[in-house]
Protein backbone atom coordinates (compact mmCIF):
# COMPACT_ATOMS: atom_id res chain seq x y z
CA UNK A 1 0.00 0.00 0.00
CA UNK A 2 1.41 3.03 -0.93
CA UNK A 3 1.95 5.62 1.71
CA UNK A 4 0.95 9.77 1.53
CA UNK A 5 2.37 12.54 3.45
CA UNK A 6 -0.48 15.67 3.45
CA UNK A 7 1.28 18.49 4.90
CA UNK A 8 -1.46 21.25 5.54
CA UNK A 9 -2.23 23.84 7.90
CA UNK A 10 -6.04 23.97 6.48
CA UNK A 11 -7.39 21.23 8.86
CA UNK A 12 -10.60 20.80 6.93
CA UNK A 13 -9.14 20.70 3.61
CA UNK A 14 -6.47 18.09 5.08
CA UNK A 15 -9.25 15.61 6.81
CA UNK A 16 -11.48 15.72 3.12
CA UNK A 17 -8.01 14.45 1.49
CA UNK A 18 -6.93 12.07 3.83
CA UNK A 19 -10.45 10.60 3.24
CA UNK A 20 -10.60 10.71 -0.78
CA UNK A 21 -6.87 9.12 -0.77
CA UNK A 22 -8.02 6.53 1.74
CA UNK A 23 -10.82 5.99 -0.36
CA UNK A 24 -8.48 4.98 -2.68
CA UNK A 25 -6.66 2.48 -1.06
CA UNK A 26 -3.82 4.99 -0.32
CA UNK A 27 -2.27 4.86 3.67
CA UNK A 28 -2.78 8.44 3.93
CA UNK A 29 -1.22 10.85 7.21
CA UNK A 30 -1.63 14.53 7.36
CA UNK A 31 0.91 17.38 9.39
CA UNK A 32 -0.49 20.15 10.51
CA UNK A 33 2.81 21.99 9.38
CA UNK A 34 6.14 22.10 7.05
CA UNK A 35 7.70 21.39 10.58
CA UNK A 36 5.57 18.41 11.55
CA UNK A 37 5.90 17.32 8.22
CA UNK A 38 9.53 16.77 7.90
CA UNK A 39 9.72 15.00 11.14
CA UNK A 40 7.09 12.60 9.87
CA UNK A 41 9.03 12.06 6.75
CA UNK A 42 11.49 10.80 8.34
CA UNK A 43 10.18 8.66 10.66
CA UNK A 44 7.44 7.12 7.70
CA UNK A 45 9.37 7.89 4.64
CA UNK A 46 6.47 8.54 2.79
CA UNK A 47 5.95 7.38 -1.25
CA UNK A 48 4.53 10.41 -2.17
CA UNK A 49 4.30 14.16 -0.55
CA UNK A 50 1.48 16.85 -1.08
CA UNK A 51 2.42 19.97 0.24
CA UNK A 52 0.94 23.02 0.77
CA UNK A 53 2.36 26.04 -0.19
CA UNK A 54 1.82 28.44 2.67
CA UNK A 55 2.27 27.41 5.78
CA UNK A 56 3.13 28.70 9.32
CA UNK A 57 6.76 28.14 10.75
CA UNK A 58 7.91 27.11 7.19
CA UNK A 59 6.30 26.70 4.13
CA UNK A 60 5.96 24.37 1.17
CA UNK A 61 9.53 26.08 -0.36
CA UNK A 62 11.02 25.47 2.83
CA UNK A 63 9.98 22.39 3.21
CA UNK A 64 11.03 21.68 -0.49
CA UNK A 65 14.65 22.68 -0.09
CA UNK A 66 14.92 20.33 2.95
CA UNK A 67 13.92 17.34 1.28
CA UNK A 68 15.90 18.06 -1.67
CA UNK A 69 19.07 18.68 0.45
CA UNK A 70 18.96 14.72 2.49
CA UNK A 71 19.80 11.78 0.42
CA UNK A 72 17.13 10.12 2.69
CA UNK A 73 14.31 12.17 1.71
CA UNK A 74 15.87 13.72 -2.05
CA UNK A 75 13.76 11.00 -4.27
CA UNK A 76 10.68 11.10 -2.44
CA UNK A 77 8.33 13.17 -5.20
CA UNK A 78 6.11 16.01 -4.28
CA UNK A 79 3.10 17.65 -5.23
CA UNK A 80 2.61 21.12 -4.09
CA UNK A 81 -0.84 22.33 -3.97
CA UNK A 82 -1.54 25.97 -3.66
CA UNK A 83 -3.78 28.94 -4.44
CA UNK A 84 -1.29 30.92 -6.09
CA UNK A 85 -1.33 30.40 -9.98
CA UNK A 86 1.58 32.81 -10.74
CA UNK A 87 3.23 31.34 -13.60
CA UNK A 88 7.11 32.79 -11.25
CA UNK A 89 5.61 30.92 -8.61
CA UNK A 90 5.09 27.75 -10.21
CA UNK A 91 8.18 27.87 -12.40
CA UNK A 92 9.47 28.29 -8.51
CA UNK A 93 8.20 25.15 -7.02
CA UNK A 94 9.09 22.98 -10.25
CA UNK A 95 13.25 24.77 -10.30
CA UNK A 96 13.29 23.33 -6.35
CA UNK A 97 12.28 19.72 -7.20
CA UNK A 98 8.54 19.60 -7.03
CA UNK A 99 7.54 16.75 -9.60
CA UNK A 100 3.78 18.44 -9.81
CA UNK A 101 1.98 21.93 -8.95
CA UNK A 102 -1.61 21.88 -8.19
CA UNK A 103 -3.38 25.28 -7.89
CA UNK A 104 -6.41 25.43 -5.55
CA UNK A 105 -9.37 24.86 -5.72
CA UNK A 106 -8.86 21.62 -7.41
CA UNK A 107 -11.13 18.86 -8.63
CA UNK A 108 -10.47 15.97 -6.92
CA UNK A 109 -10.05 13.81 -10.40
CA UNK A 110 -7.34 16.02 -10.89
CA UNK A 111 -5.37 15.38 -7.90
CA UNK A 112 -5.85 11.63 -8.36
CA UNK A 113 -4.59 11.72 -11.92
CA UNK A 114 -1.52 13.53 -10.67
CA UNK A 115 -1.24 11.06 -7.78
CA UNK A 116 -1.50 8.42 -10.73
CA UNK A 117 0.79 9.77 -12.82
CA UNK A 118 3.73 10.46 -9.75
CA UNK A 119 3.45 6.77 -8.79
CA UNK A 120 3.35 5.56 -12.51
CA UNK A 121 6.74 7.29 -12.93
CA UNK A 122 7.87 5.81 -10.24
CA UNK A 123 7.36 2.24 -11.31
CA UNK A 124 8.76 2.75 -14.77
CA UNK A 125 11.90 4.22 -12.88
CA UNK A 126 11.75 0.92 -10.93
CA UNK A 127 11.50 -1.28 -13.39
CA UNK A 128 14.09 0.48 -15.80
CA UNK A 129 16.47 0.27 -12.54
CA UNK A 130 15.45 -3.51 -11.93
CA UNK A 131 16.63 -4.16 -15.60
CA UNK A 132 20.11 -2.09 -15.88
CA UNK A 133 20.62 -4.15 -12.31
CA UNK A 134 19.92 -7.41 -13.78
CA UNK A 135 21.99 -6.39 -17.24
CA UNK A 136 24.64 -5.31 -14.94
CA UNK A 137 24.40 -8.80 -12.92
CA UNK A 138 25.27 -10.61 -16.36
CA UNK A 139 27.82 -8.22 -17.13
CA UNK A 140 29.13 -8.97 -13.74
CA UNK A 141 29.04 -12.72 -14.56
CA UNK A 142 30.60 -12.83 -17.51
CA UNK A 143 33.48 -11.24 -16.24
CA UNK A 144 33.81 -13.18 -13.76
CA UNK A 145 33.58 -16.51 -15.31
CA UNK A 146 36.27 -15.06 -17.46
CA UNK A 147 38.60 -14.55 -14.75
CA UNK A 148 37.35 -18.09 -13.40
CA UNK A 149 37.73 -19.82 -16.30
CA UNK A 150 41.07 -17.81 -17.40
CA UNK A 151 42.84 -18.94 -14.34
CA UNK A 152 42.31 -22.17 -14.90
CA UNK A 153 43.10 -22.36 -18.51
CA UNK A 154 47.21 -20.42 -17.28
CA UNK A 155 47.30 -23.27 -14.73
CA UNK A 156 46.78 -25.73 -17.41
CA UNK A 157 48.96 -24.06 -19.78
CA UNK A 158 51.83 -24.14 -17.93
CA UNK A 159 51.84 -27.95 -16.18
CA UNK A 160 52.27 -29.31 -20.34
CA UNK A 161 55.00 -26.31 -20.67
CA UNK A 162 56.87 -28.10 -17.50
CA UNK A 163 56.07 -31.23 -18.36
CA UNK A 164 57.86 -30.23 -22.14
CA UNK A 165 61.00 -28.80 -20.47
CA UNK A 166 61.55 -31.55 -18.21
CA UNK A 167 61.10 -34.24 -20.97
CA UNK A 168 63.46 -31.83 -23.16
CA UNK A 169 66.19 -32.56 -19.63
CA UNK A 170 65.81 -36.07 -19.85
CA UNK A 171 66.26 -36.44 -22.99
CA UNK A 172 69.11 -34.80 -23.39
CA UNK A 173 70.43 -36.74 -20.18
CA UNK A 174 69.36 -40.23 -22.03
CA UNK A 175 71.50 -41.69 -24.41
CA UNK A 176 69.54 -44.83 -24.70
CA UNK A 177 67.06 -44.61 -28.02
CA UNK A 178 64.53 -46.34 -26.02
CA UNK A 179 64.69 -43.68 -23.47
CA UNK A 180 65.15 -40.81 -25.83
CA UNK A 181 62.33 -42.32 -27.72
CA UNK A 182 59.85 -42.46 -24.78
CA UNK A 183 60.75 -38.55 -24.20
CA UNK A 184 59.81 -38.19 -27.56
CA UNK A 185 56.55 -39.34 -27.02
CA UNK A 186 56.43 -37.52 -24.13
CA UNK A 187 56.97 -34.38 -25.81
CA UNK A 188 54.77 -34.78 -29.20
CA UNK A 189 51.63 -35.45 -26.17
CA UNK A 190 52.29 -32.06 -24.32
CA UNK A 191 53.00 -30.41 -27.21
CA UNK A 192 49.32 -31.46 -28.85
CA UNK A 193 47.66 -30.80 -25.08
CA UNK A 194 49.57 -27.36 -25.00
CA UNK A 195 47.74 -27.24 -28.56
CA UNK A 196 44.17 -27.77 -27.92
CA UNK A 197 44.32 -25.24 -25.06
CA UNK A 198 45.35 -22.55 -26.89
CA UNK A 199 42.56 -23.64 -29.43
CA UNK A 200 40.26 -23.37 -26.14
CA UNK A 201 41.47 -19.75 -25.59
CA UNK A 202 39.79 -18.42 -29.09
CA UNK A 203 36.77 -20.61 -28.77
CA UNK A 204 35.97 -19.34 -25.16
CA UNK A 205 35.06 -15.32 -26.24
CA UNK A 206 32.31 -16.95 -28.56
CA UNK A 207 31.19 -19.16 -25.71
CA UNK A 208 30.84 -17.08 -22.96
CA UNK A 209 28.06 -15.08 -23.12
CA UNK A 210 26.11 -14.19 -20.51
CA UNK A 211 23.40 -16.25 -21.41
CA UNK A 212 25.59 -19.03 -21.18
CA UNK A 213 27.48 -17.91 -18.27
CA UNK A 214 23.95 -17.83 -16.01
CA UNK A 215 23.45 -21.38 -16.64
CA UNK A 216 26.92 -22.28 -15.68
CA UNK A 217 26.53 -21.13 -12.50
CA UNK A 218 23.43 -21.96 -12.40
CA UNK A 219 24.57 -25.41 -13.16
CA UNK A 220 27.51 -25.18 -10.72
CA UNK A 221 29.73 -25.87 -14.12
CA UNK A 222 31.98 -22.70 -13.06
CA UNK A 223 31.76 -21.59 -9.55
CA UNK A 224 32.65 -17.57 -8.65
CA UNK A 225 36.18 -19.59 -6.88
CA UNK A 226 38.60 -20.83 -8.96
CA UNK A 227 39.07 -24.42 -8.95
CA UNK A 228 42.59 -25.04 -8.79
CA UNK A 229 43.49 -28.03 -11.26
CA UNK A 230 45.29 -30.92 -10.87
CA UNK A 231 48.84 -30.90 -12.11
CA UNK A 232 50.29 -34.47 -13.97
CA UNK A 233 53.66 -35.49 -13.63
CA UNK A 234 56.02 -36.62 -16.14
CA UNK A 235 57.88 -40.13 -14.86
CA UNK A 236 61.45 -40.01 -14.84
Amino acid sequence: MKKILVIEDDAVLANNLIAILQEEGFDAVTAENGLTGLTLTIELNPDLILCDLTMPELDGYGVLQQLKSHPQTTLIPVIILSGNSERGQIRKGIEMGADDYITKPFEIDELLRAVAAIFQKQELREQRWLAMTAEMNKIRNVVEAKDNLLTNLNQSLRQPLSNIQMALKLLRENANQEGRDRYLKILQEEFDRELHLLNQVSELQNFLTPENVTLMYQFHIISHQPRQPELATVAS
